[in-house]
């Protein structure tokens, strides 16, 4: 009985090596195909992919980034270690087609993974090719599940910015759900009309939408009203990074015009006062950012907010820049400098152009009006 336990025991233990061997050769094993440079390669490479769990190509992906991690360390801020995670984008959808993102989740809730791996399927959750497949409730799954991300102060700060810019993509594809979903809307894209000119005539008021339409609506705007609510503490976080500085400008502004927008639709948006003021904070208080941010700064203040003195703050901008221009040793450092003076003269020269007789410069000044 003894000798039976000591064998089953010994099985066991040789099973469990056998498949930790096999989980990491995974990675191993693919990337040996990928560098053959023979005319069999790509039918030994997709009958390899082709034999692959999902479980099992999560895994790979994953052996993959820890791999480019160990080579570099800061993996998470190299985008052409992205592109060496394009084989997992690709048969992900092919094998999944995106029914299933739980696995997704959990691999990106996994502190104990490389920040990169993370990082980037935070990144693929908000790309185009696949949010435009998800189901409305794994939409919103995925705003649930980047807000948290985006409030965690202890998250990298690239972690945190692309799940606010994938929170933002996930409402942008839902609000354009909401919209293709509306009869009125199907039946003029049917008879030719144009999705981007149709939601112009929305906003200006010239197509009314189903009700079910501002039902569906309403939920998704409850959401970009949390999705600003989160953002809007990070900003004032002391020693953000600019990575993330650009993220939550980015998403207060994107958020800020999408209420606008759905305001003129009738629906009570909540935080727009309180986003308007904390823009208007960063605007005028810019030296608390990085100055590459300062340039899309002043655009805020020009075409988001209307501040009044927004030239007054450009050239207060600009003549920080000269000043810290003049002082400057270092070459480098000084070249970088005279980089970002000419982005934000650009800025500033663009609104200069501006004719009184724009469209948009009209639509803006009704917005002031307003």
């Amino acid at each position: 009985m003894k000798t039976t336990k000591n064998i089953l025991i010994i099985l066991t233990i040789l099973s469990f090596t056998c498949q930790v061997k096999a989980e990491e050769n995974y990675w191993q094993i693919l990337k040996q195909i990928m560098m053959e440079k023979t005319p069999e390669t790509g039918a030994k490479y997709k009958e390899y992919m082709d034999s692959l769990s999902i479980n099992e190509l999560i895994i790979t992906a994953r052996q993959c980034s820890e791999e480019l991690d160990k080579v570099c360390p800061d993996s998470i801020f190299c985008e052409r270690n992205v592109g060496t995670l394009m084989f997992f984008y690709y048969t992900y959808l092919q094998k999944d087609g995106l029914k299933n993102i739980t696995p997704l989740f959990q691999e990106i809730e996994n502190r104990s993974l490389t920040n990169f791996w993370r990082a980037s399927l935070v990144e693929f959750l908000g790309d185009n090719d696949w949010r435009e497949l998800m189901r409305a409730e794994q939409l919103y799954s995925i705003v649930d599940r980047t807000l948290v991300i985006i409030s965690d102060k202890d998250e990298h700060a690239r972690l945190r910015y692309e799940a606010s810019k994938t929170a933002e993509d996930a409402l942008e594809q839902l609000a354009k759900n909401n919209l293709l979903a509306d009869p009125v809307i199907q039946k003029k894209l049917e008879s030719g009309g144009q999705l981007k000119d149709l939601i112009k005539e929305v906003v200006n008021g010239k197509i009314t939408l189903s009700d079910n339409y501002k039902q569906s609506q309403a939920k998704t705007m409850e959401y970009y009203d949390r999705y600003a609510q989160t953002l809007l503490p990070v900003l004032n976080e002391p020693e953000l990074k600019p990575i993330l500085q650009r993220g939550v400008l980015e998403g207060l502004t994107n958020s800020l015009g999408q209420k606008i927008d759905s305001a003129s639709l009738g629906q009570q948006i909540d935080s727009v006062v309180q986003v308007q003021d904390v823009l208007e904070g960063a605007v005028r208080n810019y030296h608390r950012f990085d100055e590459d941010r300062w340039s899309y700064l002043i655009q805020i203040g020009y075409e988001d907010l209307h501040l009044p003195d927004s030239n007054d703050i450009a050239q207060n901008m600009l003549s920080d820049m000269q000043n810290k221009l003049e002082v400057e040793k270092d070459k480098k450092k000084k070249y970088r400098i005279k980089d970002k003076m000419g982005s934000l003269e650009w800025t500033i020269k663009q609104q200069k152009l501006k004719k009184p007789d724009d469209p948009n410069a009209a639509k803006d000044k009704n917005k002031d009006k307003d």
